[in-house]
């Protein structure tokens, strides 16, 4: 199994917004979010509109264009019939053009409210930091056996600057159906005790490395300030782990 992920290699990244959409299932259940559902009435309106104007270009364009040939041989052809046949086929030769400027007004309205659930999502985005957590959870199988299985949720880098989240298993572990309930049920809490110690102590080693970097950042100034800060966030991590292999946390 390999390492968690370095802290040091994320320090001065933001979260990434695709983790408001389909990277949210990468972070822990616990730490996911309902997204607020923008209401749908407004752009359903506007292609019910759209629906409508198409029709009824297409109806009153044919009316206008057969009414005008009609009246063009039953009498001579006037101006003002020229006009009602010209009117006519202009309306019927662009009636789709409703449905693309309905599609467009929609697509318009579907952009502001992506970009209002962003604002409202954007206190819980910030507070995701990049650093490593477990997390375990559950699957009942066809022949009615349990399977714990404890996730691994990395940190990784998305577009420049940005940070999302990977998800993978690390372990798993499958107890049949027989058995008492209270026995899996206490095995998978154990796990999920480890699983919550083992995120705090990732939790633990981004903190020692981030603010070192950030005091780092305030101290240094010109070209070499990023590198020094980064220099810095490693030295106070490994002097941390130094620290814990001299004097080793007590485990209860």
């Amino acid at each position: 199994m390999s390492a968690p992920a370095d802290p040091t290699k994320f320090l001065g990244l933001v979260p990434d917004a695709r983790l408001l959409g389909q990277d949210m299932s990468k972070l822990p259940e616990a730490e996911q979010r309902h997204l607020p559902v923008p209401s749908e009435q407004g752009r359903s309106m506007v292609l019910h509109a759209g629906v409508a104007l198409t029709a009824a270009s297409l109806i009153g364009g044919s009316v206008l264009l057969v009414l005008g040939v009609i009246l063009s041989l039953t009498d001579r052809l006037t101006l003002g019939h020229a006009l009602l046949m010209a009117v006519g086929g202009f309306l019927v030769a662009t009636h789709w053009g409703w449905v693309h400027v309905a599609e467009f007004i929609r697509q318009g309205m579907e952009g502001h409210a992506g970009e209002e659930v962003q604002h409202e999502m954007a206190p819980w985005l910030s507070s995701i930091h990049p650093y490593t957590r477990y997390s375990v959870v559950t699957e009942v199988l066809d022949d009615g056996s349990i399977r714990i299985v404890r996730l691994r949720h990395d940190p990784i880098h998305t577009l420049p600057g940005k940070f999302s989240f990977s998800s993978d298993r690390v372990s798993e572990e499958t107890h049949s159906g027989d058995l008492p309930a209270e026995q899996i049920a206490e095995r998978a809490e154990t796990l999920r005790r480890q699983a919550a110690l083992d995120t705090a102590e990732e939790r633990e080693r981004y903190e020692v490395a981030a603010d070192a970097y950030e005091t780092a950042l305030l101290a240094k100034g010109g070209e070499q300030q990023e590198t020094d800060a980064r220099r810095a966030a490693s030295a106070a991590l490994s002097e941390r782990i130094n620290r814990n292999l001299r004097e080793p946390p007590l485990v209860e």
